[in-house]
């Protein structure tokens, strides 16, 4: 029995990993049961490596992976299943593909035989997109530019997200960087959360993020960058590779921002995940010192004057990409992509040395010479009041000065730790 476990094993795996699949939801289902049926990676070595030495490493590196994961096997049933009518590939040739055409081609299937739909599209409204519930499937989509897949009823939701933001401020006439403060300002309401789901997609795929409430750096960089897309505004992603103190890496967004209005013509780069609601409080110590501190960080002899509003931390906003290693100083790019394509940027030899400098000066405080007016403008846009926008602003600039070009080298090194 033994003998033929492992072999039915050794045999999914061929197919699933080597190959690529075409298993039915049941085939998938025993290979899920088969994996589960060790107690450990030991347990597995012992049991069936032993069998299959030349290939430790890819089936330790699978056993890792897939082990208890819910989300590998929903996955392989979207990929690999046969059972999943794959129209994916069509994207690649025709990104401007309609819901129509899709369904005109599904008309060449037998959808008696299948339990599911797999499409790609744009991040983009489709008028008729409702007649896909009408086929009868599960529909999954592929968004570009997003992680893993979703359902129909998690894209609507997110486009919905999207046209709201849209609906309340394309009918103001916004300069470029007040457009990017309306976006960073609207995805810092997000709490970072990634505690109440297995599944890593639901804190990195915007459209799961919206649905889950599940959401990390990625999450929230892909966010930022879709909604500067509504606005005509493109971006890149930042990948920080990982280190020592941290299980995974970093992403944050880089842009070009030409702003005449405010007289900014550079690239900079922003962190929406560390100026995310933080709980920020203004404080009194014993000694009768005010200063604002976030709320993980608050002692037993200071007191809590007031609450902050949650989007009043920019500390991380427009950082000039020659201060990269002023602000993260232990991190090295791991590579830049374009937004939503995912293309990589080759960094010139020049752009490695303005990344790389480290000149240890007091960082540049410039954004203080026109936050002032930028905030006012785009906090009377979000339907803020004049006390409440005077009260923000003293709020947002009183943070910049303590946190950010106060007592900056204090915190070096250490990361988002206040």
């Amino acid at each position: 029995y033994l003998i033929i476990t492992l072999f039915k094993g050794l045999l999914f795996y061929y197919v699933i990993i080597i190959v690529g699949g075409h298993m039915t939801d049941k085939d998938l289902d025993e290979l899920k049961d088969f994996m589960d049926s060790f107690s450990d990676l030991e347990d597995f070595k012992k049991r069936f490596i032993v069998h299959h030495p030349g290939k430790e490493e890819a089936f330790i590196r699978y056993f890792n992976q897939s082990r208890g994961t819910p989300e590998v096997w929903e996955m392989s049933k979207i990929f690999n299943s046969k059972e999943t009518v794959r129209l994916d590939n069509i994207y690649r040739s025709n990104p401007d593909v309609t819901i129509d055409e899709l369904l005109d081609e599904l008309k060449k299937y037998d959808l008696t035989k299948y339990k599911r739909v797999l499409i790609k599209l744009s991040n983009a409204n489709y008028d008729n997109i409702d007649k896909l519930s009408d086929i009868g499937l599960d529909i999954n989509i592929l968004v570009q530019g997003d992680n893993g897949y979703c359902t129909l009823k998690q894209f609507k939701a997110m486009r919905n997200f999207f046209n709201d933001f849209s609906n309340r401020y394309n009918t103001y006439n916004l300069s470029m960087l007040e457009k990017i403060t309306l976006a960073y300002d609207y995805v810092k309401f997000f709490y970072a959360n990634n505690e109440t789901s297995d599944r890593l997609t639901d804190s990195r795929s915007i459209a799961k993020c919206i649905s889950t409430g599940n959401i990390v750096c990625e999450g929230f960089s892909k966010m930022f960058c879709q909604l500067l897309s509504e606005m005509g505004i493109n971006s890149n992603l930042i990948f920080i590779e990982p280190n020592s103190n941290e299980e995974s890496g970093h992403v944050r967004v880089i842009l070009r921002v030409d702003d005449d209005k405010y007289n900014v013509h550079d690239n900079f780069i922003f962190d929406p995940t560390w100026d995310s609601a933080k709980n920020t409080k203004l404080v009194c110590d014993k000694y009768g010192h005010e200063y604002f501190k976030s709320e993980r960080y608050l002692k037993s002899d200071e007191t809590v004057i007031r609450d902050i509003p949650s989007d009043c931390r920019y500390l991380y906003y427009m950082i000039p990409i020659e201060e990269f290693k002023k602000y993260f100083s232990n991190e090295t790019i791991e590579k830049i992509v374009k937004y939503p394509s995912n293309k990589q940027i080759i960094l010139s030899e020049d752009l490695k040395l303005i990344f790389n400098y480290n000149d240890k000066n007091q960082r540049d405080n410039t954004v203080l010479s026109y936050i002032e007016d930028l905030l006012r403008k785009t906090k009377k846009v979000e339907g803020y009041n004049d006390e409440q926008i005077e009260l923000f602003i003293s709020d947002a600039i009183g943070i910049l000065n303590q946190l950010r070009f106060g007592i900056w080298d204090e915190y070096a090194n250490k990361g988002d730790n206040r």
